[in-house]
């Protein structure tokens, strides 16, 4: 089973519905949760049906702003108990008969209005008595680990969530890929990334599902990357197509590194295959370049704030 939750910023931008759509082929989740679709009434759940999900449902924009869809297939039988601004919570029967809750999460981007969203999570916990999973963009950072910062910050807003999940005994998905799910966009010491998107479930959603992963996918169409969870995670993911970074310009050696690739390249052959081989050599370099400089530097940078922290 295969849950892809994704804060696309606005689903009526033209370059996002693409994103959208190709993100739901690739990866052929069993249920497609988005954040912020920021559309009308009816306009998700057309999206959903176009893409391949036969149930939908969705809450609608309010103002300019917010707004939630989610999409399933239909070997699964969905009933929808909750649903709010903020929370899509749910009840499922899978092919085999087995049942379990999903609850679908937007913490309030607010921080004072937050704990309202906390607080209708434990009201809807009290009530479960066997597997669940939460999933979403909880716009909070729980740890100092979760953020990358290039001035001086504090996390306010952690404890009463940690104190949430303690109370609903829910424990954090082990999650793979990007450290980051979330970032600003801007430049030198205004630059933030943080990971705001993940999944917490019970003791007996683990006890079914013990290899139970998250992936964290590249932030690519929107300041959000989208999260992946796998039940069946020996299932190989598909190999992910280079993409340009746009975290990569921050550095300043990226420039440098595409001007060396791109002089470095022979220029006998027609104009269209010189143009490839170069944009080709651009690739590699900039592969290897991510994982022994760009990484690294996010690296020390981590370990300098647990030095700092430890002192």
């Amino acid at each position: 089973m295969r849950i892809l939750s994704w804060n696309c910023r606005g689903l009526g931008n033209t370059s996002t519905i693409p994103q959208a759509k190709k993100i739901a082929q690739q990866w052929n989740p069993d249920f497609f949760f988005l954040l912020e679709t920021r559309l009308k009434d009816g306009k998700g759940s057309r999206f959903l049906n176009n893409w391949g999900f036969e149930g939908h449902v969705e809450v609608p924009r309010i103002g300019l702003s917010r707004g939630l869809a989610l999409g399933w297939h239909q070997e699964f039988q969905f009933q929808v108990l909750i649903k709010s601004p903020n929370i899509i919570h749910t009840e499922v029967l899978d092919p085999k008969g087995d049942n379990f809750s999903l609850t679908f999460l937007y913490g309030h981007p607010t921080l004072e209005y937050r704990q309202q969203i906390w607080d209708q999570l434990q009201g809807i916990g009290t009530i479960i008595s066997h597997r669940w999973l939460c999933i979403g963009d909880f716009n909070q950072v729980i740890v100092e680990e979760d953020k990358l910062i290039f001035k001086p910050s504090s996390i306010p807003g952690n404890l009463p969530l940690i104190q949430t999940l303690s109370n609903l005994s829910l424990l954090l998905v082990e999650a793979k890929g990007l450290s980051y799910t979330w970032m600003n966009k801007r430049k030198g010491n205004d630059f933030v990334m943080e990971k705001l998107d993940r999944a917490f479930a019970n003791i007996d959603w683990f006890e079914s599902y013990p290899n139970c992963l998250v992936t964290n996918l590249p932030i690519i169409g929107s300041n959000h990357g989208p999260i992946i969870l796998d039940t069946d995670p020996s299932t190989p993911f598909k190999r992910r197509p280079f993409r340009f970074e746009w975290m990569w310009t921050t550095h300043p050696d990226c420039p440098v590194s595409i001007k060396n690739a791109w002089l470095t390249n022979p220029t006998r052959g027609s104009h269209a295959y010189c143009l490839t081989k170069k944009l080709e050599n651009i690739r590699d370099k900039l592969k290897a370049w991510n994982k022994t400089s760009f990484r690294l530097i996010i690296q020390q940078i981590l370990t300098k704030k647990e030095e700092l922290r430890c002192a």
